[in-house]
């Protein structure tokens, strides 16, 4: 359900870093699927750093994907580091929707 490998793809593809990746609640796969299986959906949040472009093409990745993803938002921080360069990191809040 979950293809962490895919982001990690996509980062490498789109010359970002992933900083950060979170799943607050995963499903149950053992669950059998019910004659009228409904649509949940799985929050995903994925920290990444890299420049604003690099951060564009890995969200038009994740939305070009196999997968559906849905983009909530998108949050960035830029932080100085103390050689005085300003690193961008970008907080993607996603949802994938899935059958349950």
């Amino acid at each position: 359900m979950l293809d962490v490998k895919l982001f990690e793809k996509l980062a490498v593809d789109s010359n970002v870093a992933i900083t950060k990746l979170s799943v607050p609640e995963y499903p149950d796969a053992t669950k059998p699927i019910t004659a009228k299986p409904s649509v949940k959906e799985l929050p995903i949040s994925i920290t990444v750093q890299g420049d604003y472009i690099a951060i564009k093409r890995y969200v038009d990745s994740l939305l070009n994907s196999r997968r559906i993803y849905v983009v909530n938002s998108i949050n960035f921080v830029v932080a100085t580091a103390r050689n005085g360069q300003q690193d961008l990191t970008a907080t993607i809040t996603i949802n994938a929707p899935y059958y349950q």
